[in-house]
Formats: structure tokens, C-alpha cells, sequence
């Protein structure tokens, strides 16, 4: 291809370019309108994951389907940025990470979140229990108890979710939703009780307990009834389904 060719496309890149900015910008503009209609309740949480999960598997079908000559990571990246950006836009939300936590925390949340590091889980979850407007982005193999409201919400890194042996954290947090019938449940039960779980699949395990993954919307109540106090609710998220042979 010549130069006047080659200039000609990059004419076109930079107008395609522009249109998105501008659409950038009049999404921006829709996301102040609904931070000012929430702007009266200080406990409002900016963070839908249920939302968001549906956004990125509509991205993943629609990437599927028309095959782009990019890779669905790098689409999925571009739009947790977005969201990211949006979510800093309401402010207040504060994302928690340990070390090891730290780069899926940042990946998920956008680089626009405000983070606080913490030397360990427990730090971690400590810090977003005191405080209802923040999550925490522990590591998969923690051990805890949810407390009030707050419950685990999403696995990551998301594009890994049917491949066990790639999940690395849980994000966790008092996060408004409702229970879908799309949705999994997450719960700890102890080695000896695990054959009485149905339709559960182990995702984490130490010496005495393992992390479960129930495929049925539970709530805490309908755990503890089923299983008795032997099976912990930790929570309940949805999974990103990927296509067999999608482009990663």
C-alpha cells in the first residue's frame, strides 16, 4: 500500500476515533444523571456486578459471533475500564487488595478506583466490613465468616471462570443484587461433609475444608436449612460462559 493509501485509512481511524470519544462523553454525562438521582442516600452503592456480569457476557456472545480480529481479553479489558471510570464518577467506593490480590483487583475495578493495600486477608476483610461503601479483593483459599449483608460477589480473573485451576481471588462486599437463576452459589464445608453437597464443584481445599460451588441460586437461609451449620454461604455470582475455541 503507498502512503496516500495508508494516510487515507489513518484519516479514518482518527474520525472513528473521535466518534467514540464522543460517545465516551455522552455516556459520562449519563452516568452524573444517575450519580446525582442517588446523591440524597450516602449508602447507595455504585457497584451492580449482576449488571455488569450480563455486560460482559454480552460481550463475550457478540465477540463470538462476529469473530474481530482481537482477542476477547482485550475487549473485556476495554469495557472494565468504562465501568471502572463510571464507578469512580459516583465515587466512594473503595476497593481493598492484599499483595497478591493487588493486579486482579486492578484489572476488575479499572484504574481509576482508589485502592488501599493491606499486609494481609484479614486486614482486607476487616477494612470492608467497617466500611459499607468498599469491597475487598481477597485471595481464592481465604477462610471467613461474610458478615451482615456482605457476601462474596464475583470470581476472577472473570475470563477464567470455567477453568478452576486459573481463579485466584474472590471479590467480597456488601453489594446489593438479587438472586438470579444464573447465578452459583459459593460456600465452605468441611472434607467429611463434601459428598452431601449436591451439584457442588470444588474450586479451593486445605487439609480440612473445601471451597464449593453450588450450581443453583442459594441464599444463606436455604444453605443452612438444607445442610445444617456443617456448609457456610459465602455467596452467589455469575460465571462468564465462553464458546468452545473463542479467541481469548
Amino acid at each position: 500500500m503507498d502512503k496516500t493509501g495508508l494516510s487515507a485509512i489513518r484519516k479514518e481511524i482518527d474520525v472513528l476515533d473521535a466518534q467514540m470519544r464522543d460517545l465516551l462523553l455522552a455516556r459520562a454525562w449519563l452516568v452524573e444523571d444517575v450519580a446525582r438521582s442517588k446523591a440524597g442516600d450516602s449508602d447507595t452503592m455504585p457497584l451492580r456486578p449482576a449488571r455488569e456480569m450480563k455486560q460482559m457476557q454480552m460481550l463475550a456472545e457478540w465477540h463470538a459471533s462476529e469473530n474481530p480480529p482481537f482477542g476477547l481479553a482485550s475487549l473485556l479489558a476495554v469495557w472494565r475500564e468504562i465501568i471502572g471510570a463510571a464507578l469512580a464518577q459516583q465515587g466512594g467506593l473503595v476497593v481493598h487488595v492484599c499483595g497478591e490480590t493487588a493486579y486482579l483487583g486492578r484489572d476488575h475495578f479499572g484504574v481509576a478506583a482508589q485502592y488501599q493495600e493491606h499486609d494481609s486477608t484479614n486486614d482486607a476483610l476487616r477494612a470492608c466490613d467497617a466500611n459499607a461503601r468498599s469491597v475487598a479483593v481477597i485471595p481464592l483459599e481465604a477462610g471467613f465468616t461474610p458478615k451482615g449483608s456482605a457476601g462474596v460477589f464475583a470470581r476472577l480473573p472473570i475470563l477464567q471462570q470455567t477453568v478452576l485451576s486459573e481463579a485466584a481471588a474472590l471479590c467480597y462486599g456488601a453489594v446489593p443484587f438479587e438472586l438470579d437463576e444464573t447465578m452459583v452459589t459459593l460456600a465452605c464445608t468441611g472434607l467429611s461433609q463434601l459428598s452431601k453437597v449436591e451439584a457442588a464443584c470444588i474450586i479451593g481445599r486445605n487439609q480440612t475444608h473445601a471451597l464449593i460451588e453450588i450450581a443453583a441460586p442459594l441464599c444463606a437461609d436455604e444453605i443452612a436449612e438444607k445442610y445444617g451449620a456443617s456448609v457456610v454461604w459465602l455467596g452467589n455470582y455469575d460465571l462468564l460462559h465462553v464458546s468452545d475455541g473463542q479467541e481469548k
